[in-house]
């Protein structure tokens, strides 16, 4: 299955997962450990922290390539340009739309694999 939230066919062949049971594993370790990251994010955005902002912003647009969790990666590419020119509108307005796009990757593996449930 792709879309554009969570490309699960590029995910399987790229870390040779064999079954549903593998890509529910991996995608809920990065649910778990993405929404902390997210808010820490956005509370360095909410400060315009420069530092932590791309700090926080390249950890987690690596993790969201990772597992091809496309649209988050994009608003996390977007921040980090934005930030070479200091551009605050731009990373606020991407920041604001992060946890609705980590809620998307989630919808999107849970209509994949009915009754998923992030890795607790």
């Amino acid at each position: 299955m792709t879309t554009a939230d969570l490309d699960i066919d590029d995910l399987v062949e790229r870390m040779d997962l064999e079954d549903e049971e593998d890509v529910r594993e991996v995608v809920g370790f990065f649910l778990e450990a993405a929404a902390p990251r997210l808010a820490d994010l956005q509370s360095a955005i909410a400060t315009r922290d420069q530092a932590n902002t791309k700090h926080h912003a390249h950890a987690a647009k690596g993790a969201a390539k990772s597992v091809g969790a496309g649209v988050l990666a994009d608003h996390l590419i977007a921040i980090e340009t934005a930030l070479a020119t200091s551009d605050w509108p731009e990373i606020e307005s991407r920041g604001a739309l992060l946890l609705s796009s980590l809620a998307q990757v989630e919808e999107t593996l849970a209509t994949w694999i009915p009754n998923f449930e992030p890795v607790e």
